[in-house]
């Protein structure tokens, strides 16, 4: 599965895909589709940015 490492980080800070997908700016269909795929540096750093602000925020 691919990008499994976020999907993992995502569920163990207690956030819904929904709100990093929100915190982006992006729907949770399109977070998912880009998730399915190898993930260029700048989406990357772009989905953790969001998770770490979502975490901090908590």
């Amino acid at each position: 599965m691919n990008n499994l490492d976020i999907r993992i980080y995502v569920k163990e800070s207690g956030l819904l895909f929904k709100d990093v997908a929100e915190q982006m700016g992006v729907t949770p269909e399109y977070l998912s589709r880009v998730l399915r795929y190898k993930l260029k540096p700048k989406m990357r750093e772009r989905i953790l940015s969001a998770i770490r602000e979502l975490k901090e925020g908590q």
